[in-house]
């Protein structure tokens, strides 16, 4: 990830610590906006400042190769089958499916497990399965996220509306979930006003100062951006 998403993880880091939140949900509300990256991103900036830090990964699928080797609630120890990566913190992988998939609806029995379970780890990470369009067989993430401090929506610029993206946090509220923050990945998104600077280019060779100046404006226009 670019250097945006890691001031982003930061920034959400030192806010968390202010709030004391001890489990952080992350989940998008559309698929492929790089919530598992930017999930695994902030467990290592948490990890890195000499926090014990644990990611859970609860967004598979039972089709996932990683779920034929991942823990199953109520078959030994999560804290066990926790492996820890390069990044400095541990990684558990829950095994999607099924016959797992409805225990997260107990939001007392995993919240339990987060507060009792693993309380040696400081922080706790969860990537979670998208919040609409998810496939039928993950985890409810709004269930998972409601035993949690802390819910933060990462979106990619450009693929959400505003609308949408309000839908999602009421929604979260209503099934008890702690909206926190918003975070917006830059991706491959391109701005009106980027576009604009790039069609002005090409009359560099017929009229190079107004180019310059319609890129010039263009480009520091906020409206645009």
């Amino acid at each position: 990830m670019d250097n945006f998403c890691i001031r982003a993880a930061e920034e959400i880091t030192l806010a968390l610590r202010q709030t004391k939140a001890r489990a952080i949900a992350f989940a998008a509300p559309l698929p492929g906006s790089g919530v598992s990256a930017f999930a695994a991103l902030t467990a290592g900036v948490l990890a890195r400042s000499g926090q014990p830090t644990l990611l859970i990964d609860i967004s598979g699928t039972a089709q996932d190769p990683a779920s034929e080797e991942a823990w199953t609630p109520g078959q030994g120890e999560a804290k066990i089958r926790a492996a820890r990566t390069q990044a400095d913190f541990a990684r558990l992988t829950v095994r999607a499916g099924p016959e797992v998939q409805f225990l997260f609806d107990n939001i007392e029995w995993f919240r339990n497990m987060l507060d009792n379970d693993l309380s040696s780890y400081d922080y706790i990470v969860l990537d979670l399965a998208p919040l609409f369009d998810r496939p039928v067989d993950t985890v409810n993430p709004f269930a998972a996220a409601a035993a949690c401090d802390a819910l933060v929506l990462v979106c990619r610029r450009g693929d959400i509306t505003k609308e949408r993206l309000r839908n999602a946090v009421d929604v979260a509220r209503a099934t008890g979930c702690r909206p926190f923050g918003i975070v917006m990945i830059q991706g491959g998104y391109t701005s009106v006003g980027e576009e604009i600077a790039r069609s002005a280019q090409k009359l560099f060779f017929f009229a190079p100062w107004l180019a310059k100046r319609i890129v010039r404006r263009v480009r520091a226009s906020e409206i645009l951006d």
